[in-house]
């Protein structure tokens, strides 16, 4: 392992249910329900003042090499300076002599260290983070070289995070040996660890069921140590995993301790484990009333592996772009979920339920019974039908759905109009709904206008996710659109589709992601007066945002990569034969990061003739794109072009039509592009290189420009 990843954390894993008990039975079969008995030992709490926060996280040590970014200050002070967990993972190291300067180090300091042992053969099931000790007895030697260094020294120890839960992946042996190899660790941290308190990974809330979880817990040698832990490197909230950890111990027989990992949970799970967008850090390590202790076992910022929102940086890799996004509840710009706070009161002062214990059973029978000015207040949870919206509210009286306690799910319905079908109406808003499993389109609003779509999703449909035709007015704040177009390319729309006579639409903060199609596509609007910006678009087909035959569009703040098909650029724009003007005109794309997409950064095409004019490319930052930062397949380009103030990582580029001045090539000092980190380093040469002339006013973190003495070229404003 390189020095970056020498505390290799494991990923946060997808639950499974059933399947995972069902899978074990064979192995556990014997056990009954013999209480588990606590074990006396010294009180590492009461000999120490507080949780240890290591000084060599990777956090920490690279908050000390970049102390001029721009994020550096509140990295040090949310992350790097709280107390948390580090991990133990290279079967290569000499464990002993590392685990006795960190414990010794945090005795010095009078505090107490939290350690995580992570080298199990087969670790991970070859996952993100596979590996471990190649034989069982290498296992051994390691383990019992690790409670060697920690000795008589106070410590918190978390014992092979998912271990158990994972029992799935492995043959009948290798679940024998490895239940085995977890009652050696059990028992060496008991024998010679007279003040530590170790803890056997138990999984999370909502993995393997609670007894099923007891009974290899105690095979394991649980009732040797203090306890377990739970959440590790997940996002379940902490009442959450309380509820399992209460569950658990009672099917020990109430003797048993456990722990939760809050280092990310505080925004809860979303279900997905991989680096997903808008989590956010939970309450910082410290005692507990039910939990013995919430403790910080993952390190915040630490990748769980290539995905998510860290496409690109590998498991265990430190990035100041995932740690910001903790920090904040989620990626520059993007709001992940609504408050629901944010509901405005209803115009009417008249509120319909829906749901449990609400007036009305569908959101269907509230919709037809809404006036202008209600609120229609759907408690969280699936329905079934579809919903048709034939009526709308009035000027400044919209009618609004909202999810009540969580997403409004809607299922069923005429997915040839949209699951959420909206005909020619107005003044509607839509907070916390989420449309999914369409056969057709997940929602399609057709000759509407003044809508709003907050915390809106759309979960998957054959054709396209949320079209928007003919419609006027248009706001999409903080959406996730994803799994659309599933049927391929002859599959209708695209996964947001904005045009065909739309007019006054802004996208802002969203993620579209894994999509058959196009992620955003603004096309056939000569007076689109679209804004799309501060969004994170990745891995669909492709292009990620795209522009098709429309005038009067600005593609700004956006961050754009891992287009699917090799054809694809991260941003395109195109002049395509179904157009009747066949025009493109007007089109500014500025403060955008594309990069590591199949085909060029920022693509241009024609599919025959047309026109392509008056094209404001300035202050991007494209960085390894497979077919360069610029693909330009067109015969030309009309009236005032401009290519001003980007990085072209991939090599230079001036295509013809072009005014091309202040570019940079290459790298010219980012902070970490391996981490997808395209700030500006400290001396980077494309400090102060650019030029205010046509410049934006703001940079990629909506900080303003210029800080120095001129514009710095690239994305990012350096700070």
């Amino acid at each position: 392992m390189t020095v970056g990843d020498r505390f290799f954390p494991r990923t946060g894993k997808k639950p499974r249910r059933s399947v995972v008990v069902l899978g074990a039975v064979v192995v556990f079969a014997a056990v009954t329900a013999t209480p588990v008995q606590a074990v006396t030992a010294s009180n590492p709490l009461a000999v120490t003042d507080g949780f240890y926060a290591d000084p060599d996280s990777n956090p920490a040590r690279w908050v000390r090499e970049n102390p001029e970014h721009p994020d550096a200050a509140a990295i040090r002070t949310e992350i790097a300076e709280r107390p948390g967990a580090r991990w133990f993972a290279d079967p290569g190291a000499d464990t002993r002599a590392e685990v006795s300067a960190y414990t010794s180090a945090a005795r010095t300091a009078g505090k107490l260290p939290i350690l995580v042992a992570y080298d199990l053969p087969d670790r991970d099931c070859g996952g993100h983070s596979g590996g471990g000790a190649a034989s069982p007895a290498e296992y051994r030697d390691w383990l019992s070289g690790f409670a060697d260094g920690i000795a008589d020294r106070p410590a918190v120890v978390v014992i092979e995070p998912d271990a158990l839960a994972q029992l799935d992946c492995l043959t009948e042996e290798q679940k024998a040996t490895r239940i085995d190899l977890l009652s050696f660790a059990a028992n060496e941290f008991a024998s010679k660890n007279p003040n530590t308190w170790a803890y056997l990974d138990a999984g999370n809330a909502n993995w393997v069921e609670a007894g099923e979880m007891a009974n290899r817990l105690r095979r394991a040698g649980v009732g040797k140590i203090r306890g377990f832990a739970l959440n590790t490197s997940n996002y379940y909230t902490t009442e959450e995993s309380v509820a399992k950890g209460k569950a658990i111990t009672g099917a020990l027989g109430g003797a048993a301790h456990y722990v939760v990992d809050t280092s990310r949970n505080g925004n809860g799970a979303n279900g997905e484990w991989c680096n997903p967008a808008g989590r956010k850090l939970g309450v910082p390590s410290q005692t507990s009333g039910d939990a013995e202790m919430l403790l910080w076992v993952k390190v915040p910022g630490d990748s769980d592996g290539d995905c998510g929102i860290g496409t690109g940086i590998p498991a265990g890799k430190f990035s100041p772009v995932l740690a910001k996004h903790l920090i904040d509840g989620g990626p520059r710009g993007f709001a992940n979920t609504a408050p629901r706070g944010d509901v405005p009161p209803p115009a009417s002062g008249r509120t319909l339920t829906v749901g449990e214990g609400g007036r009305y059973g569908t959101i269907q029978q509230a919709a037809d019974a809404a006036q202008p000015g209600d609120n229609v207040e759907i408690a969280a949870g699936t329905y079934a039908g579809g919903l048709r919206l034939e009526h709308g509210g009035a000027q400044d009286r919209y009618i609004t759905f909202y999810g009540k306690g969580g997403p409004a799910v809607v299922t069923g319905g005429d997915g040839d109009r949209g699951q959420i079908a909206i005909g020619d109406t107005s003044w509607l808003r839509f907070i916390g709904v989420t449309a999914a499993g369409s056969a057709g389109f997940g929602a399609m609003a057709n000759g509407a206008d003044h809508l709003v779509f907050q915390d809106f999703r759309v979960d998957g449909s054959q054709d396209g996710g949320l079209v928007v035709l003919g419609s006027r007015d248009v706001l999409v704040d903080g959406c996730e659109i994803s799994g659309t177009n599933a049927r391929g390319t002859s599959a209708d729309h695209e996964a947001m589709s904005l045009g065909e006579g739309s007019s006054g639409i802004e996208v802002r903060g969203c993620r579209v992601h894994d999509n058959g199609e196009e992620g955003i596509d603004v096309k056939y609007d000569d007076d689109a007066k679209a804004k799309i910006h501060d969004n994170l678009v990745y891995d669909n087909r492709g292009p990620n945002i795209y522009v098709d035959s429309s005038s009067g569009v600005e593609i700004y703040n956006n961050t754009v990569y891992a287009t699917k098909n090799e054809t694809k650029a991260g941003i395109g724009l195109a002049v395509e034969d179904y157009s009747e003007s066949r025009k493109l005109d007007n089109v500014s794309v500025y403060n955008n990061v594309s990069y590591g997409n199949a085909g060029a950064g920022l693509g241009f095409w024609m599919e025959s003739d047309g026109t392509m004019s008056n094209v404001r490319v300035v202050n991007n930052t494209f960085h390894g794109n497979k077919k360069g930062s610029i693909g330009f397949d067109v015969p030309g380009v009309d009236g005032e072009n401009l290519l001003r103030n980007n990085i072209f990582g991939e090599g230079a580029e001036s295509p013809d039509g072009f005014t091309a001045d202040h570019n940079a090539v290459g790298d010219p000092g980012f902070t970490d592009p391996g981490a997808a980190d395209f700030h500006l380093a400290p001396g980077s040469a494309a400090i102060d290189a650019g030029t205010g002339d046509g410049a934006p006013a703001f940079d990629r973190d909506n900080a303003p420009r210029p800080s120095g003495k001129a514009v710095d070229v690239g994305a990012y404003e350096s700070r």
